[in-house]
């Protein structure tokens, strides 16, 4: 979500920090939009009771998915 601060004074963050929730529901989201929701349901499951290493990875790797960069993905095990 843009930061409406940022967007009338050039001050903070452009974006406003997405809660634990949000992340996972925005991921959920993109999921349903390019693959079946058989897959999706599961993963965000996986996702919100993984650890915080785990989640961080995970959360890592799939802001990198967009930009289409997998070479990028190869260190995130």
């Amino acid at each position: 979500m843009l930061n409406e601060e940022w967007l009338w004074t050039g001050e903070g963050e452009m974006f406003v920090p997405l809660t634990r929730r949000e992340a996972i529901a925005e991921f959920a989201e993109r999921l349903m939009k390019d693959m079946k929701i058989v897959f999706a349901k599961p993963a965000v499951k996986y996702i919100n009771s993984a650890d915080k290493p785990t989640e961080q990875r995970l959360k890592t790797a799939i802001e990198k998915l967009p930009l289409g960069d997998v070479k990028k993905l190869q260190g995130l095990q």
